[in-house]
């Protein structure tokens, strides 16, 4: 099998973006930050990002979801919800702590809102069984769909504008999607593919697009089951002070893990097989100071996606995606990292390293269109290591390895903002 080794060496000269409108420095490639204490070049913006980035603690207190007066059974029957949720409740308000999740199989219907100083914690050989049920994720809450505010479903753990919060541990979170949300995708629903390639959007997703771009009042944007708008299965809204170690995901609905408007968050040691329509790994919206390490992707779409919003919602908030480190992480999706399609608050300071993909369709996909705009600078990559791109059936050919467009799902243009790529090439 060929490999692709040192990628940045082999695209540096391409596009290596870097947001200088002069000419830019001459960069020494021989020498980076870590390896040289002198060296002042872009990578030196690593430790600095890393300096401010800070896991959460927690008090040394602990409630156990199957001890009184929670009760939980694990029978993978019983809903446990009310037990969970109460306990979270409960340790948020003694003033912080873990909530405890023992080993066996805890069938939860409807989604779980996790609280102010609360370390969600699933032991090795606990897996939640989240509810096929729709109806079980209503009333609507204040959500995202692919760029835009909307009222819709809940998302099965939901953390909006809280601090110090976790999920850890051994455990699996399991949406059970691949049979329930997954076939409100007609093409999921009658091919039975897996990694389903792009297929049209609904009437109702067009709805979203279209109330973004027509300034709709945010109370007016309500979606119910009849509109099939599937949800996220973690996300966190407004938050900050996170922490997603050492958990198995899989079978999201649609993004696994989308973190919006939040910051100083830390994703390590997580594994991911959810390959259903749309199963984004990580997406980064509107975020900053993010460390994404040691984690093994196996998604139905991007492993990692970096936006800000799209069309005019996005251009009125501007609030961009910045402060971004990935190291030493497996990559296995159609691309193992998306910048964009939404991104019209612009996206900053990203820097990918030490990792490695195999079967992938693309390996790195930058995407844009003059609805979103979009600006894209200082964008780092070196040291990936990656197998052949992926021959599925289901994928009439061989993509690139580098994709780089600014007309991506373009239809309808009515900004004409054009998007922003400067190109920094380097010289060793």
């Amino acid at each position: 099998m060929r490999r692709y080794r040192h990628l940045v060496l082999g695209i540096a000269g391409l596009i290596v973006l870097h947001g200088c409108s002069e000419s830019p420095p001459q960069e020494d490639m021989s020498s980076f930050a870590g390896n040289d204490p002198e060296y002042r070049g872009s990578w030196a913006q690593v430790p600095v990002i890393l300096s401010r980035i800070q896991v959460p603690s927690f008090p040394d207190r602990t409630l156990v979801i199957t001890d009184a007066p929670y009760n939980a059974l694990a029978d993978a029957t019983t809903d446990a919800r009310s037990a969970i949720q109460n306990a979270i409740i409960d340790i948020s308000r003694y003033g912080g702590g873990t909530v405890k999740v023992p080993a066996g199989k805890y069938f939860i219907d409807g989604p779980l809102n996790l609280e102010n100083n609360v370390n969600f914690h699933l032991a090795e050989g606990a897996e939640l069984l989240f509810s096929t049920n729709y109806d079980s994720y209503l009333p609507q809450v204040l959500t995202r769909y692919e760029g835009t505010d909307i009222y819709s479903f809940s998302p099965l753990i939901y953390v909006y504008q809280k601090k110090n919060v976790a999920i850890t541990g051994k455990g699996t979170l399991n949406g059970q999607a691949e049979n329930s949300w997954s076939t409100w995708v007609q093409r999921a629903a009658d091919e039975d593919l897996s990694r389903i390639p792009g297929s049209a959007k609904s009437a109702p997703e067009q709805a979203t697009r279209d109330m973004n771009n027509t300034n709709t009042p945010l109370f007016e944007r309500r979606f119910d089951a009849s509109h099939k708008i599937r949800t996220d299965f973690i996300l966190f809204y407004d938050s900050e002070n996170i922490l997603l170690e050492g958990v198995n995901i899989v079978d999201s609905p649609f993004w696994v893990n989308h973190f919006y408007m939040s910051r100083n968050i830390t994703v390590r040691n997580i594994t991911m097989r959810s390959l259903n329509k749309n199963n984004d790994g990580i997406d980064i919206e509107s975020s900053q100071d993010v460390y994404i390490h040691d984690v093994d992707f196996a998604t139905g779409d991007d492993c990692i996606s970096i936006k800000s919003s799209r069309d005019l919602e996005g251009l009125r908030k501007m609030i961009p995606s910045k402060n971004i480190v990935v190291q030493n992480v497996r990559f296995l999706a159609d691309d193992a990292i998306a910048l964009g399609s939404e991104a019209s608050g612009g996206v900053r300071n990203v820097f990918v390293e030490n990792s490695e993909g195999s079967d992938l369709r693309k390996g790195f996909y930058f995407k844009a269109n003059k609805n979103r705009g979009s600006q894209f600078e200082h964008i780092r990559i070196r040291n990936l290591t990656f197998g052949d791109l992926a021959d599925v059936p289901e994928n009439a050919r061989k993509l690139n390895m580098l994709d780089v467009t600014t007309n991506y799902d373009s239809g309808g243009v009515k900004y004409n903002r054009n998007p922003t790529w400067p190109v920094h090439r380097y010289t060793r």
